[in-house]
């Protein structure tokens, strides 16, 4: 919906959603909190500082790392095709949002494609997998709550993939 502003009245006398948001602003005037806008972008991705976690080649754009426990961990993750995770178990929630590609999500139970739009829940302690098919490659954005992750967990059916 496009939005058509009066060009006689200054930025700050529009309608709050007819002006942009960039980078950060203020909350609410005085309350110090800040809109962070973030966007991933595979040209900032580098590879990840712990290469033994994934299969395949994966780059990872952090865009929110939380300062301490309990605050949200955003970040971008772009996987060639047949890249993923090794097996691995999370303390907390786990949203997985594809942007683009084909990728699977899998537990100790199931295995499901997921596609651009798709938002895959992976409840805390599930032990579980996730990357691009063999055939596309895949990008998604993992957003969870800060907290420790095992990555020492038993690979059980991974590698029948």
């Amino acid at each position: 919906m496009a939005v058509t502003l009066p060009q006689d009245r200054p930025p700050q006398a529009r309608p709050a959603a007819a002006r942009p948001c960039r980078g950060r602003r203020n909350a609410r005037p005085g309350s110090g909190a800040m809109i962070e806008v973030v966007k991933p972008r595979r040209g900032q991705a580098g590879p990840p500082d712990r290469p033994e976690y994934f299969s395949g080649t994966v780059r990872l754009h952090h865009l929110v790392r939380p300062a301490e426990a309990g605050k949200v961990e955003l970040i971008g993750v772009f996987f060639e095709a047949g890249a993923r995770t090794i097996p691995h178990v999370h303390s907390t929630d786990q949203a997985l949002y594809v942007v683009e590609g084909e990728g699977i999500v899998a537990t100790e139970r199931e295995r499901r494609i997921i596609r651009p739009g798709d938002i895959a829940v992976i409840p805390a302690s599930t032990w579980h997998w996730h990357g691009a098919t063999r055939t596309s490659a895949m990008m998604h954005l993992s957003m969870r709550p800060a907290g420790p992750t095992d990555w020492t967990v038993e690979k059980k059916n991974w590698d029948d993939y």
